[in-house]
């Protein structure tokens, strides 16, 4: 006995929409692999999200300065499970391993004003980035 089969629909993935994003952590600046404390940054990150189930808040979009027809997306990643545990971006500032960045708009500086208690509490312990005092940058706040 032969048994017909059917084709299958074919399914185009170049139809479907992309299931993950290239974010970037809205408000904070994190040194690169290559900078002080970048490999520490990175190790922390790492930490705080790897295995964890997370929520992530858009705080707004930009046109990418470096990737043509690319929108850069700023976020804040926290624990929807304990709403008083400080952000993922907040962490990495108060560890002293990531700092403020100085807001470009309004929608960022609310970001930026609710991160500052934190990068003061690592500027006031010399927490790594700040082991030697202020950070001098044009980012710094």
């Amino acid at each position: 006995r032969v048994a017909t089969l059917e084709a299958a629909p074919q399914l185009s993935l170049q139809a479907q929409p992309a299931l993950a994003e290239e974010v970037l952590l809205a408000g904070i600046k994190v040194p690169s692999l290559e900078e002080d404390f970048g490999y520490e940054a990175a190790e922390m990150l790492s930490d705080l999200v790897m295995g964890q189930t997370l929520a992530v808040r858009v705080e707004m979009r930009e046109k990418s300065e470096t990737k043509r027809g690319h929108d850069n997306v700023l976020v804040t990643i926290y624990d929807p499970a304990t709403p008083t545990t400080p952000s993922v971006n907040a962490a990495l500032v108060q560890a002293g391993v990531a700092r403020c960045v100085r807001p470009r708009n309004r929608r960022i500086g609310t970001v930026v004003d609710a991160l500052k208690p934190y990068q003061e509490t690592a500027r006031a312990s010399r927490a790594n980035l700040w082991q030697y005092g202020d950070v001098d940058s044009d980012d710094e706040m």
